[in-house]
Parts: structure tokens; C-alpha cells; sequence
């Protein structure tokens, strides 16, 4: 049996240690927000706002997908089903340090937004002297953000053991970033996104003299509009998922690092593991459920070939431009196979969510100069069949 010297020697091995400079923050932040505390009861008045019932229980809707998807992404970063068992208590003590993090980082962006937002309303309300007053605050929570942000680079990433973070140097660590402003962690957008959830349930409480108490009861019945994208379904998703995967993927495979072997590994489990769970969903589909599912692939490959014909030039983009055309007449196809198992569908395709960009496309392909003849005929071919298609604007 390990003596407590020996438990206590290994725990510190697996264990970050939280930054130094911890402490000291946090207590200046205690301080500037008793100022903030102090500000928001002055200016309460000046900055309240209104809002309808139906409008909160939306808003609570949305927030409660986006608190979803925050849960997910964070599940699949720290990745604990991909490695093994063994190594749980390792990534589990990064996460500890980072929540510590996470919830200063929460405290210190609630209290500069806090100040910003009140500087915004009451700006041209009150005298030049509390303004500066208020902006000489901002400046000093700012300064905390900052200490806390170089406390973040500090400590391992998440999905990282300490181990793996010690063998890194600066170079390797910096790389793990993303490029530009660092954004919030995970760790605080997850405490934002749940303390804004809980604030619309209480206001739908308020609004609705009681009778909406929880969660489950702001958003039930609730739906968003439909204005806009089309839906995603939950192995639409997946696939998006997939497709990220593999582009980090071939970035890793790319980026030599101490770590490079490691993170394959872990992306190559990730990504069989999405590839059969799409196989699965995929082998029960039948009838009208199933051209829905090729609908929504045509879909997705429409918008990554959108999106790549932006920065192509010549003969590349002549070939992007075709693939477009073609990809949107498919859907066509597929849509009227759907109406035909499911004559009360209602199905908007793409190219008449965003009409101007399809005719754009056509002129720039008839005007180009590089097309043969029988693409020519091509070209008009579809442009007719899309612009004598029946269509809804109803999304599905």
C-alpha cells in the first residue's frame, strides 16, 4: 500500500498546479466587483429592459440548444472514451484547474461587460466625470482578463494530460492555439450560456406570474422560426462533424510535433467511431426518410462547394461553378422523389433560399469563355429547369 507521501508525490504528478497569480486576482476582482455591485444599483434604472413572455421562452430555447452543443463540444475535446481508462484520472485533474479558470475568466467578462454595457446607456445621460470614472474601472477589470488569459495559456489544454503539456516547449504549447484575439474557454462559455438560462427561466417566471418554474416548462411547445437554414438533423450534424474531424486530421498529419503521434491516434478513434454511428443511422432509413437524408447531403456538399468557389480562379472555378449548378438540379430530383412518397413535405431548396447567387453563377458560367459547347447546352438546360421549378419557402 502507498504511503500518503507516495499518494500525495503521484497526485502532484498528474495534477496541475493552479497558476501563482490565482489568488491574487481573484481577490482584486472581489474588489473591483463590489465597484461594479455599487455602479449597477445607481444605473439600474437607466439600462432595464423589457421583453415579452413568448420572446423570453424563445431566447430560453435557443440558449438551451446552444448550452447543448457547448456540452457536446466540451465531451468530445476532453475525449475520454477515446483513450484509455487509465488515463481518466490524469485529463480529469487538467479539467479541475481549468474550472477554477474558467469560472474566474466567467467572473471577470460578466463584470467588463457589466461596465461597458453601462457606460453604453448612460453615456450621453450623465456628467463627463462618471464617465470617466467608469471607463478608469472597465480599464482595470481589462487588466485582470488579461492576467487571466496568460493564466490560461500556462496550464494544459483540455483533453490534455500534464504529462503530454511538459513535453511541449513554448513553440509547441503557442501552436495548440488558435491563431488572432483569444477567445473565452469553453469553460467559461459553458458557465455564461448555463447563469443566461437560468436568468430566462426566472424572468419567464416573473412573466408568467408563476406558472413556469423550470427548464423543460420555458420551452415546451416552443419553436424557433424557420426563416433562414434549412434544419439540421442529428446525423446531419454528425456528418459536419466528420468533416471537421478530417480536416484536423490533415492539418495534424501536417503540424510535426512532439505530440503529432498521439493526437492522430486520438482523431482516427474519433473519427471511425462518427463514421459508425452515421452507418448505423443510415442502414435503418427507408422511403421518403431516405431521400430526405441524400437532400440533406446534397445540401452540405452545396455549401462547402459555395464556399470554395469564392477564392478559386480559372479553370478551377469554372469547375466549382459547374458542380454547383449540377448539385442544385439534384436536389430537384431528389425533392420531387420525396413529394412523391410525401406529397404534404414542405421543402425549400437552395437555390431558392438565395435566387440572386444561383443567377449570378449562371451568368458568370455563360460569359466566361471557357465552357465547350456541350456545357454550353448544359448550362441552359438547368438554368431552365431551376427557374420554372415550383418551390416552397417553408424549410424543412
Amino acid at each position: 500500500m502507498k504511503s500518503a507521501y507516495q499518494m500525495k508525490k503521484t497526485e502532484s504528478k498528474l495534477s496541475p498546479a493552479l497558476p501563482k497569480e490565482f489568488a491574487a486576482v481573484n481577490q482584486r476582482l472581489t474588489t473591483l466587483g463590489d465597484a461594479v455591485d455599487q455602479m449597477l444599483s445607481t444605473f439600474q434604472r437607466s439600462i432595464s429592459t423589457e421583453s415579452s413572455l413568448d420572446d423570453v421562452r424563445r431566447e430560453a430555447l435557443k440558449t438551451h440548444l446552444e448550452l447543448e452543443g457547448l456540452r457536446e463540444a466540451y465531451a468530445n475535446t476532453l475525449g475520454l472514451e477515446m483513450v484509455d481508462p487509465s488515463e481518466h484520472p490524469a485529463l480529469m485533474a487538467v479539467t479541475d484547474v481549468r474550472n477554477q479558470l474558467g469560472q474566474l475568466y466567467f467572473t471577470y467578462k460578466t463584470r467588463y461587460e457589466a461596465v461597458r454595457d453601462t457606460i453604453k446607456a448612460v453615456k450621453a445621460k450623465v456628467n463627463p466625470t462618471i464617465i470617466e470614472g467608469l471607463v478608469n474601472l472597465q480599464n482595470l477589470i481589462k487588466i485582470e482578463g488579461s492576467r487571466i488569459q496568460d493564466m490560461l495559456n500556462s496550464v494544459p489544454e483540455l483533453g490534455m494530460t500534464k504529462a503530454e503539456w511538459d513535453e511541449l516547449d513554448d513553440n509547441d504549447r503557442r501552436g495548440l492555439r488558435k491563431p488572432g484575439r483569444s477567445k473565452a474557454p469553453i469553460e467559461a462559455m459553458l458557465l455564461s450560456t448555463e447563469r443566461h438560462l437560468q436568468d430566462l427561466v426566472a424572468q419567464a417566471n416573473m412573466l408568467s406570474k408563476g406558472e413556469i418554474r423550470t427548464v423543460e416548462q420555458a420551452i415546451k411547445e416552443i419553436e424557433l422560426s424557420k426563416r433562414g437554414r434549412p434544419h439540421v438533423s442529428e446525423v446531419g450534424k454528425l456528418d459536419r462533424k466528420l468533416v471537421n474531424l478530417k480536416k484536423k486530421l490533415e492539418l495534424t498529419a501536417r503540424t510535426p510535433s512532439k505530440m503529432q503521434d498521439l493526437k492522430i491516434s486520438r482523431l482516427q478513434a474519433q473519427i471511425e467511431d462518427v463514421q459508425l454511428d452515421i452507418e448505423a443511422h443510415d442502414k435503418k432509413l427507408e422511403g421518403a426518410a431516405l431521400y430526405k437524408r441524400e437532400l440533406e447531403k446534397l445540401r452540405a456538399l452545396h455549401r462547402d462547394l459555395a464556399v470554395a468557389e469564392v477564392t478559386a480562379k480559372g479553370k478551377e472555378q469554372n469547375s466549382l461553378l459547374l458542380a454547383i449548378m449540377r448539385n442544385e438540379t439534384a436536389q430537384l430530383r431528389v425533392v420531387d422523389k420525396i413529394r412523391d412518397l410525401e406529397p404534404e413535405a414542405c421543402i425549400t431548396l437552395t437555390h431558392k433560399v438565395n435566387p440572386g447567387k444561383t443567377m449570378d453563377r449562371i451568368k458568370r458560367l455563360r460569359s466566361n469563355g471557357r465552357l465547350k459547347d456541350s456545357e454550353l447546352e448544359e448550362v441552359e438546360r438547368m438554368a431552365k429547369e431551376l427557374n420554372n421549378y415550383k418551390f416552397s419557402r417553408n424549410r424543412y
